[in-house]
């Protein structure tokens, strides 16, 4: 994908996987459950990016998680503005968020 298009709003996730499949399902594919993807549901996934939640991050990410998700919304509700370089290593030891990017940090 071209990151032009990377970067607009709703095209990774469930839209990039329905235009990769033609939006069907064959013998290939394994649909697995909302627990490999959510182990936080949307509306508790501000847990991410409170304070105190990295020493909670063994049980929020479970053993079956492979892709954390969250709705980009649900940050600004508690104040987190900008998600960057800056913002994960200023909260290392307090948010689960930060814990969860740092290995991505350049």
């Amino acid at each position: 994908m071209p990151r032009h298009e990377a970067l607009r709003q709703y095209r990774l996730g469930t839209h990039l996987m329905q235009s990769l499949t033609g939006n069907r399902s064959s013998e290939d594919m394994e649909v697995l459950p909302a627990a490999y993807f959510y182990p936080l549901g949307p509306d508790i996934s501000v847990h991410w990016f409170r304070d105190g939640s990295a020493g909670a991050l063994g049980e929020l990410v479970r053993t079956e998680t492979r892709v954390v998700h969250w709705y980009s919304s649900v940050e600004k509700r508690i104040g987190v503005q900008d998600l960057d370089e800056a913002w994960v290593r200023a909260h290392l030891d307090s948010a689960a968020y930060a814990r969860l990017a740092e290995p991505h940090l350049e």
